[in-house]
């Protein structure tokens, strides 16, 4: 146990609870639960290893989210990202979003942090939803590891 406790800390139970309950949302819930479902059915007496959840996960939506290319930006690099919404108008004057994710850090200055970590290069898949003030519509749209304008 204090193997378990010197090599996890709070921080990382958090983040795997914050992780956990993001792909519940993004999956809904009755792909979660069936993916959990056929995940322990198909692994019970065996060994399994996260890409074989991540499958089940993604058979479960029917092949609408390639979940390990989600939840490997999120548990291979350390960390959450800050997304900034900044207002935008495009060429032919329709407004819209600019959405831009960047790596948080409390001390942004703190020069001991390597940058060059991540093969991620700390972008995340991210899901967002929104709504407009002529559209009451709620629509859900996914920032893939980029920074995008929506109009």
């Amino acid at each position: 146990m204090d193997v378990i406790m010197t090599n996890y800390d709070a921080i990382t139970y958090y983040k795997g609870i914050s992780v956990v309950r993001m792909l519940k949302q993004m999956v809904g819930d009755t792909a979660f639960n069936n993916g959990i479902r056929s995940y322990l059915d198909d692994y019970e007496f065996s060994s399994a290893n996260a890409d074989d959840l991540w499958e089940e996960f993604t058979r479960a939506t029917g092949g609408s989210i390639q979940v390990k290319e989600l939840m490997d930006s999120w548990i291979l690099q350390q960390g959450y990202p800050v997304v900034d919404v900044i207002k935008s108008t495009s060429a032919s004057g329709s407004r819209g979003i600019q959405l831009d994710q960047s790596l948080f850090l409390i001390k942004p200055d703190d020069v001991s942090f390597d940058y060059l970590t991540s093969s991620y290069s700390y972008k995340w898949y991210l899901e967002f939803t929104s709504i407009t003030e002529n559209d009451d519509t709620v629509r859900t749209n996914y920032l893939e590891m980029d920074n995008r304008k929506f109009y």
